[in-house]
């Protein structure tokens, strides 16, 4: 068991991906740390031909264009510096917190750029890209409530994106129909890490796993605050507070879970591993304080793709760490999840995809059901005398 926890860790505490996607980081990783060294050292065209190697396993980088921009500003060829500030600008340098006070004053890789006009319109639209995410950000989330509630307090299921989705995507999607089975109202906060230029187009819960460890609090902030607003527009019931999540997002959803028992009664995850740094230490009081746990997995998740640990060796593994953290949990088969429609699709793959569908909603729904604790027996006349 000690050599197949450390095989565990081994990967479950990096990102969540391939053995491909892997190895993408570590070069790219390793590519920028040359040209960070070139840049210091004063070998201006060499840290150049590194970050646009870089932007080759990831491009459209904006930290690396700006690096660029730095190299070119330093060396003296300011056309070229401007033209790449611009890059940066448009594939979002301005989106992350403290860029454009650091590009505008205080970088001083930039000085020969910051005489010339057209310096003035990169940071222009590095602080445009900024003000739309602000404006998005700053709705708590986007809802659905069904029409009839009854007369009692109703549930409140909590749905955390995919990366580079929306919280307009949970609502408008699959996700809706669940809610509309169980007669729970739908909340879909936002992460707050612009996945595109347009946070329409995407969002991430986390820069990296790295930082979301070191500061997860900062990054589930969104999920509290949606929380909180739907309690005070509806009458919630507080023993019927989920919250679900995918992948990454399913990251997120078990660590505010496990963080937060008092507030979410119970966690539904779609292929997503456990990360242990995160919640070994808070899971038993979790499991005292009755948190419930729903795990649901395809038949090869894509944590596990190029790994050696099978399904049902991980599966075994998790549920003896939560028993051992008194945390009523199981791990179930997520069916497949229906396609998107296409463009001209016939009657069959039309009735192929709803089928599929169905079968997703059904898997989902059920995991979220089970959370809900059965009633208590009643207690017979003279009983415990």
């Amino acid at each position: 068991m000690r050599t197949l926890a450390l095989a565990l860790l081994t990967f479950i505490s990096l990102a969540v991906g391939t053995a491909r996607a892997q190895d993408t980081m570590e070069d790219y990783q390793r590519i920028f740390k040359e040209g960070i060294d070139a840049l210091e050292g004063g070998r201006y065209d060499d840290g150049i031909a590194s970050f646009r190697r870089c932007l080759e396993l990831n491009p459209e980088d904006a930290v690396c264009a700006y690096n660029i921009a730095c190299g070119y500003s330093m060396k003296g060829s300011v056309d070229d510096g401007i033209t790449w500030l611009g890059h940066s600008a448009d594939w979002g340098f301005g989106l992350a917190e403290g860029n454009i006070e650091h590009a505008e004053t205080k970088d001083t890789d930039l000085a020969n750029l910051r005489a010339d006009a057209r310096f003035a319109d990169c940071i222009g639209r590095m602080k445009e890209t900024k003000k739309r995410l602000d404006e998005y950000l700053a709705k708590p989330a986007a809802e659905w409530a069904p029409e009839s509630r009854g007369d009692g307090p109703v549930g409140l299921l909590v749905v955390l994106h995919d990366n580079g989705s929306t919280r307009d995507d949970v609502v408008s999607g699959p996700w809706r129909r669940v809610a509309e089975e169980l007669g729970f109202v739908l909340v879909a906060p936002s992460g707050r890490i612009a996945a595109r230029v347009d946070p329409a187009d995407g969002m991430s819960w986390m820069p990296n796993f790295g930082e979301y460890q070191q500061r997860y609090w900062i990054y589930e902030k969104p999920v509290q605050d949606a929380v909180s607003a739907a309690r005070k527009k509806y009458d919630v019931d507080r023993s019927r507070i989920y919250v679900a999540g995918a992948g990454d997002a399913g990251i997120v959803a078990m660590n505010i879970a496990i963080g937060s028992p008092g507030l979410f009664k119970g966690v539904v995850t779609l292929d997503a591993p456990v990360v242990e740094q995160l919640v070994q230490e808070k899971a038993p009081n979790a499991g005292k304080m009755g948190l419930r746990a729903r795990l649901l997995w395809s038949d090869r998740p894509n944590f596990l793709e190029g790994q050696e640990v099978t399904r049902e060796d991980y599966a075994s593994y998790l549920g003896q760490r939560f028993s051992g953290w008194s945390v009523d949990a199981s791990i179930d088969r997520l069916p497949a999840r229906p396609a998107e429609r296409a463009e001209g699709e016939d009657e069959a793959a039309a009735k192929a995809r709803e089928e599929a569908e169905t079968a997703w909603i059904a898997a989902v729904a059920d995991a979220v059901r089970d959370l809900v604790p059965a009633p208590a027996e009643p207690v017979e006349a003279g009983a415990g005398k």
